[in-house]
């Protein structure tokens, strides 16, 4: 068996953040001030004579490579950007910018340069590769088949593109193509840990755990970079569970949060004590509501892991229905709405006092039109499946005062052992501590016994238990608080050829089952934190 040696930017750099990308490729680090940084031209004379210039841009490139092997993402992209200054024609340099702009969290700069790298050199195989996870990460599947595509036919036996392309295939639901991508090089014995991570994706279709699992404990035991070690260790953990081998399955776990684990301060998050003090029926009676129709939203809003993604899916199945995922649109418009003068912006809130009913009309037009599709198909609902805007559901009342919020609910053990499992792209900081979760369930389950006294927007409970037990009954409590009429296509949610983004999408794609009802059990001896948790937060 061999491993491939193909020194790509994108394998070669690990970041030193945590944050995963959404295939388990090297994730990005934070960068706020890269639009910032002075080119070439800002302080120095340049060059008149070519010869000099191109050495002095080898020179910053060179440069420019040092900073990114150890990890230095600003100031690569500083030196690539003086480099490309000094040889705007040069191709290579506007890619090594576009990956030190994407490894920097910064895919809109990134993707400038690359296209940039392919008008100035159409065969640049790297940028086709890197282009194509930039627009798998954003969803955008018809971009990055094309991509994809593009660079392996400028070099079939590429193991990286081979792996990228199997990889967007995967998450465009096209699983069987994707493993008949990839079955030669399994079948060649080719061992590297972005197939390992593809393959273990693929496998329980396929029925291949055990194999997927040699593979992902090989990658682990030959040592791969930081940042590809967590999705590894979370794939790991997801397919031991799966073959009932659960202490393994929590030592995998516990080794992944344990890597990306950053400071959480959960108060923070939740921001509960404030949202309570703040949103009582006497003062939302007061604040202005928006006169903009929202009659068509449904929010979906619980705990992650507690049923919203499955909710969404039996809905979408309805011919007037409309699934559209996860936004941060209403998170964006909350931060906004923070008044930046004051010493604590979590007390966001208090802004609202001077909120006009025009503001709230502009706010609520900006969310619909990041959430309403623009076909011509004029479903009677759109979901938007966030969970955590559940903390926002003031803020939903006065701009969105004729949704409808759906809310869903699971054992807190299930739930946050669940979270605790699962490797999710972004955003969830307090799911990599068993005593964070359970704080962070305290909190949330504070603040939505609040919203359901306070708040006159209408808000439906469904259990997740309850749904899964009682399919069709539930089913049914859903469309008639929804006011539509019956269809058996909700039962039969996972023939619905929809993509599905989020971390449930291998379970929508099945009939329901039972065995993540009470699964926390199977680890109760590793829960002690959490349990106590729960029970002090």
């Amino acid at each position: 068996m061999h491993e491939s040696s193909n020194p790509d930017w994108l394998a070669s750099f690990p970041a030193d953040s945590p944050t995963q990308s959404s295939f388990g490729l090297p994730p990005m680090s934070s960068l706020r001030s890269v639009s910032s940084i002075p080119t070439w031209k800002n302080g120095w004379q340049e060059p008149q004579d070519h010869a000099r210039r191109t050495s002095l841009a080898a020179a910053e490139a060179a440069e420019g490579d040092g900073h990114s092997r150890r990890l230095e993402f600003a100031r690569a992209w500083q030196r690539y950007r003086q480099a490309i200054d000094l040889d705007p024609s040069n191709a290579a340099y506007h890619f090594r910018l576009g990956v030190a702009a994407w490894r920097a969290g910064r895919p809109d700069l990134a993707e400038g340069n690359l296209l940039e790298t392919l008008r100035l050199a159409p065969k640049y195989a790297d940028a086709h590769d890197a282009l194509a996870q930039i627009c798998m990460e954003s969803h955008r599947f018809e971009r990055a088949l094309k991509h994809s595509e593009a660079a392996l036919l400028l070099d079939p036996k590429d193991i990286d593109y081979v792996v990228t392309r199997g990889a967007v295939l995967e998450a465009d639901a096209q699983t069987t193509a994707a493993w008949e991508l990839i079955k030669p090089l399994l079948d060649a014995g080719v061992r590297h840990p972005r197939l390992a991570l593809l393959y273990a994706r693929l496998a329980q279709p396929l029925g291949h755990d055990r194999q997927a699992l040699a593979e992902v404990e090989w990658s682990l035991q030959t040592g791969v970079p930081r940042a590809m070690a967590p999705r590894l260790h979370f794939d790991a953990a997801s397919l031991l569970d799966r073959m009932g081998r659960y202490d393994e399955a929590f030592a995998h776990a516990r080794q992944a949060n344990e890597l990306v684990a950053r400071p959480c301060n959960v108060s923070a998050v939740v921001e509960a004590d404030q949202k309570i003090a703040y949103f009582t029926p006497q003062r939302l009676r007061c604040l202005p509501r928006s006169t903009v129709d929202s009659r068509r939203m449904v929010l979906i809003v619980g705990m992650p892991r507690s049923g919203t993604s499955l909710v969404e899916q039996v809905l979408a199945s309805h011919p007037q229905v409309f699934g559209g995922g996860e936004s941060q649109a209403l998170e964006s418009i909350s931060h906004e709405l923070c008044d930046p003068k004051r010493a604590d912006p979590a007390r966001f809130a208090e802004s609202l006092d001077s909120l006009s009913i025009s503001a709230a009309d502009r706010l609520a037009i900006r969310y619909l039109s990041a959430m309403v599709p623009p076909d011509a198909s004029k479903p009677v609902y759109v979901i938007d499946k966030t969970p955590l805007n559940c903390l926002h559901l003031g803020l939903v009342e006065l701009l969105l005062p004729n949704c409808r919020v759906i809310h869903c609910t699971r054992s807190p053990l299930d739930t946050c052992l669940s979270c605790y499992l699962t490797d999710f792209a972004f955003g969830m900081d307090f799911s990599n501590d068993l005593g964070h979760l359970g704080a962070m369930y305290k909190q949330y389950q504070r603040l939505m016994a609040h919203w359901m006294k306070a708040l006159t927007i209408p808000i439906h409970e469904v259990r997740y238990e309850d749904l899964v037990l009682d399919l069709e009954a539930q089913t049914r409590r859903l469309t008639h608080f929804l006011d539509l009429p019956w269809d058996e296509r909700c039962l039969k949610f996972h023939e619905n050829p929809r993509r599905v983004y989020t971390a449930s999408k291998q379970q929508v794609r099945q009939p329901v089952y039972l065995s993540s009802i009470g699964r926390w059990k199977n680890y109760q001896k590793h829960l002690a934190k959490l349990i106590d948790s729960l029970a002090t937060a």
